[in-house]
């Protein structure tokens, strides 16, 4: 019996990360001197379902900028990388 729990709890497990990975829209980066507090926006980019991340990279899912006529170094890899980029104003309205 003990063998059968063991493994009805390590498919059960498996079942749960495959559903948690499925619920993610990807990943999210913010780059520039924001009006809001970065912690606030990690906060809700988490709660709409994506992940947080510092850098820039071909896995990236969409860089927000708080000025989309810069050149920052974030900008210019996402775009020769492809990255989709929002200015913060479309990143409040997901």
């Amino acid at each position: 019996n003990r063998e059968y729990i063991k493994n009805t709890l390590r498919h059960f497990d498996m079942q749960t990360t495959v559903a948690e990975e499925d619920s993610s829209k990807g990943t999210i980066c913010f780059t520039g001197k924001s009006t809001y507090k970065r912690s606030d926006m990690e906060a809700r980019a988490t709660e709409k379902g994506y992940t947080p991340v510092g850098s820039v990279s071909s896995s990236l899912t969409i860089l927000v900028t708080a000025d989309p006529d810069s050149k920052s170094s974030k900008i210019t890899k996402a775009l020769k990388l492809g990255v989709k980029i929002i200015s913060e104003d479309e990143f409040w309205k997901l």
